[in-house]
């Protein structure tokens, strides 16, 4: 559904739509208990960043040429002139792991509460949009004494250096798009982010954590291109943020104040097409997304001291989707279904007492499925949706409202 296109009517959700919204959000209790079950078990770190919105949560993330609606702002912001009145939106997303009691593996990414948020004025050929959003808030747990026999850490000789037990980030960003020509934009945003980095002993899982306080600037860009009414192709950039470490204790640089060190979040890029059937009920999405993980090695090698060999991998992304609205209904209903390529991008210490331990055997990338629907009324759009792998599963509400 392309948000402002064509006389809607709008009307209060019924008992149908709030069960709807409950069963997406009960599908995460096994999750939780699972997750309980398993908490005492060494975690593997994977850190995960998706589109926000739950319409591009149920088009498998393939929404860069697409971006018809207030999340444009962060998934390209090019995508903002779409819009033809004033909106303001908000989602609420939560996310479990999944796991299998002797696995050791968790995919540790999350968001819990409002995730983001954004209000949009589009204008003739300029559109700016004011933001936020939950980045990333991520708990990494390690094996306790009891449980550590599966990878071989007994925490008896503590590893020297820090782990990160913690992360959270927000961001505020401003985006803007310009249309210069009737089939061609452009986008442009800035964003300040503000990240928590919670560091601990790497020997010593049960060990109060320090909290280091930083913040940072970067920029974000996007295209999008519409060849003919049916066929659109968009493209984006968004740069990572610096976050600090602090200075980190007992680090050997030879002088009294060790300067402070950094972690790295990756940058994104991608690029995708998106092919609407003649009467637009019927939108098919692809995108491919280089996600640049390696960036996180050296400021956790940092803080581990150099003492374990880190690796990480970037990825490469592969998301389709596709949504089928039925326009003849009051109000207008779509129902959407993805998938997308999660490649392995585990952090894997080659030390025996590592506090990021390599799964044991190999692994392998995992496939998310996605499900959603929406409603779109005249001044309100309300979309749920639902993302799940093997490892995690991902419930999102989000709702936008037009002036």
């Amino acid at each position: 559904m392309k948000r402002g296109a064509g006389p809607q009517s709008r009307g209060p959700r019924d008992s149908r739509h709030r069960s709807v919204a409950l069963l997406a959000l009960l599908a995460l209790v096994p999750a939780g208990e699972r997750t309980a079950r398993a908490a005492d078990e060494p975690r593997s770190f994977v850190l995960t960043f998706s589109n926000p919105g739950a319409r591009s949560l149920a088009f498998g993330g393939a929404f860069a040429p697409l971006a018809d609606d207030a999340t444009a702002a962060y998934a390209n912001p090019a995508g903002l002139v779409q819009l033809l009145r004033p909106e303001v939106s908000l989602e609420l997303r939560v996310s479990g792991s999944l796991e299998d009691d002797g696995s050791g593996e968790a995919t540790v990414s999350r968001a819990n509460g409002v995730s983001f948020f954004s209000v949009v004025y589009p204008m003739h050929r300029l559109s700016l949009a004011l933001y936020g959003q939950q980045l990333a808030g991520v708990d990494v747990e390690v094996a306790d004494e009891k449980s550590s026999s599966l990878t071989g850490w007994t925490g008896r000789q503590a590893p020297a250096g820090e782990r990160l037990s913690g992360l959270e980030v927000w961001r505020v960003g401003l985006s803007g798009a310009f249309r210069l020509r009737d089939n061609l934009s452009f986008g442009l945003g800035v964003s300040y982010f503000d990240g928590t980095a919670e560091l601990a002993p790497s020997g010593s899982p049960s060990a109060s954590a320090r909290s280091v306080d930083s913040n940072d600037w970067t920029l974000n860009t996007g295209a999008l291109w519409n060849p003919s009414e049916q066929v659109r192709l968009g493209a984006f950039y968004r740069q990572g943020p610096s976050l600090s470490l602090g200075t980190l204790p007992d680090a050997p640089c030879g002088r009294p104040e060790c300067p402070e060190r950094s972690l790295r979040l990756p940058d994104t890029f991608g690029a995708g097409a998106a092919l609407r059937s003649s009467g637009g009920a019927l939108t098919v999405a692809f995108e491919w997304d280089r996600v640049r993980y390696s960036s996180l090695v050296a400021g956790l090698s940092a803080a581990a001291l150099g003492t374990d060999q880190l690796t990480l991998s970037d990825a490469n992304e592969f998301h389709v989707g596709a949504e089928y609205a039925f326009l003849r209904v009051d109000p207008v209903i779509a129902v959407r279904v993805g998938a997308w390529l999660d490649p392995d991008h585990a952090l894997c210490g080659d030390s025996t007492d590592s506090p990021y331990p390599c799964a044991a055997g190999e692994r392998s990338d995992e496939v998310h499925v996605t499900l959603g629907f929406g409603l779109a009324f005249r001044r309100f759009q309300l979309d749920l949706a639902v993302d799940g792998s093997r490892s995690q599963v991902t419930s999102s509400i989000s709702g936008i409202f037009s002036f």
